[in-house]
């Protein structure tokens, strides 16, 4: 249900060319009988491609607690950032649990072996930029690094659009499909399952 819901609201804020910041902290997706019931594998699918198909600044933020399939979809970010004492993985406390049981490892040894905080992330690469910054300090750092990242996103797609002609001949296409659509195109639009361009104002300007 809550995937659904964020899948919802991107399609919401893409159609209003409003940049998309998601704020981590969940324990996780839930991994019992009722989750599996409800079919929670295709829910978690849907938010990842809708996160993925967004034509908007995408930025992600592990703010507190960031595990498997409750924080993965919001991973699929343009940037992602965490603060500092922030915890990310795509395995469950439960399965980190079992690893260590395992292997006969400490939690701490666990965790450094598997990447959890925010400073091993970012020297594996699995992170973008740490914002200094905690839950409960003044919030200034954090609104920069916000605004910094949405900054940063933007000023990659104006050079990768200056440096690729190519994007501005697919943005005519693009119109002209929607103003001239073909009857496969039309069949195809009335099955789809994810967010498709309504009005030509949705269409991304390359000007």
């Amino acid at each position: 249900e809550h995937h659904l819901k964020a899948a919802a609201c991107i399609v919401r804020y893409s159609n209003r060319s409003v940049p998309i910041v998601s704020l981590m902290d969940t324990p996780g997706a839930a991994g019992d009988e009722t989750a599996n019931r409800n079919n929670q594998s295709h829910s978690i699918s849907r938010l990842i491609a809708e996160m993925s198909n967004t034509d908007v600044p995408n930025l992600g933020i592990v703010y507190g607690l960031g595990y498997s399939g409750g924080a993965i979809p919001l991973a699929a970010s343009n940037l992602i950032l965490s603060v500092r004492d922030g915890v990310f993985s795509t395995i469950q406390p439960k399965g980190l649990a079992s690893i260590a049981r395992r292997l006969n490892l400490s939690w701490q040894q666990c965790a450094k072996q598997v990447g959890l905080s925010p400073f091993e992330l970012r020297r594996q690469g699995n992170i973008d930029a740490i914002v200094d910054f905690v839950p409960g300090e003044e919030v200034e750092n954090l609104r920069l690094a916000i605004i910094s990242g949405i900054h940063h996103v933007e000023e990659g797609i104006k050079r990768f659009v200056g440096d690729n002609p190519y994007v501005l001949d697919e943005y005519r296409r693009s119109i002209q499909r929607y103003l001239n659509p073909s009857e496969r195109l039309r069949k195809f639009q009335a099955s789809a399952a994810l967010k498709l361009t309504k009005n030509p104002t949705e269409y991304l300007n390359v000007f």
